[in-house]
């Protein structure tokens, strides 16, 4: 009972906060200004439903005054939605002080360091976002066995144009292929149903299903939300700079 009392007035309080958090203004998320209600649409799930299908205990999104008046259109509540990511990056009670989260670069540090890649603080975040990508195709591929990464392998080469599988050897729209492709991996019917991904990639991803591939890498609970996150921002910032390579 003391127990059940401690962790209700925590989400009390977390709740309380949510109704003064501020989203932090942030260069490396000002593009999402620009994104649609269907590229938005697999954040929102990530943030507010866990992997069961039930919404996430601490999340506080969907009661956003912000969110809850744009539901049917996510890009005009965009702050709103980077706002709820950015409290993954600092503790509740960080939060609560500042009435801001952490920036984004942070929370691609601590999901970096988190799957196990070598980072260099310095580095920018395109560079870790890229670093991330790697490491979790890396950990796939090494769940996989020789006949499966040579059926992988022959899948990027033939229907994806993706010639090297080795980040050293990327191009910039290898790059954007193997996000959309571990994209689609996580977000699946979100992913190819916002027709952000080729709908063969709901049925068929090469990186086969979403709960292998949380399975290879995924961690502790915040984990489970920023790792996702990161992985679809990685995509859609390819996508906004580059363009869509699956078009």
């Amino acid at each position: 009972a003391i127990l059940m009392s401690i962790f209700t007035r925590v989400n009390m309080d977390i709740n309380i906060a949510s109704r003064y958090y501020k989203y932090r203004e942030d260069e490396d998320l000002a593009f999402i200004a620009h994104c649609t209600h269907e590229q938005l649409a697999p954040l929102v799930s990530y943030l507010t439903i866990d992997r069961d299908g039930k919404p996430r205990l601490a999340e506080t999104l969907t009661n956003n005054p912000e969110f809850k008046a744009n539901k049917h259109d996510f890009s005009r509540a965009w702050q709103a939605i980077c706002t709820e990511l950015q409290t993954y990056g600092n503790s509740t009670a960080l939060n609560i002080v500042t009435r801001k989260g952490a920036a984004y670069k942070d929370i691609v540090q601590f999901t970096a360091k988190s799957v196990g890649c070598a980072i260099d603080k310095q580095s920018d975040v395109q560079t870790l976002e890229q670093a991330i990508v790697a490491k979790v195709l890396e950990l796939q591929m090494d769940k996989m066995t020789q006949a499966e990464r040579e059926a992988f392998i022959k899948t990027m080469k033939n229907d994806y144009q993706v010639n090297n599988i080795d980040p050293l050897k990327w191009t910039v729209r290898d790059f954007s292929v193997i996000s959309g492709v571990l994209a689609g991996a996580f977000g699946g019917a979100a992913a190819a149903g916002a027709m952000l991904l080729p709908r063969a990639l709901l049925f068929s991803s090469p990186l086969g299903l979403v709960g292998g591939l949380f399975s290879a890498v995924v961690e502790g609970p915040a984990l489970r939300v920023t790792l996702p996150c990161v992985i679809h921002i990685t995509m859609l910032r390819e996508f906004h700079r580059h363009g869509n390579p699956f078009n």
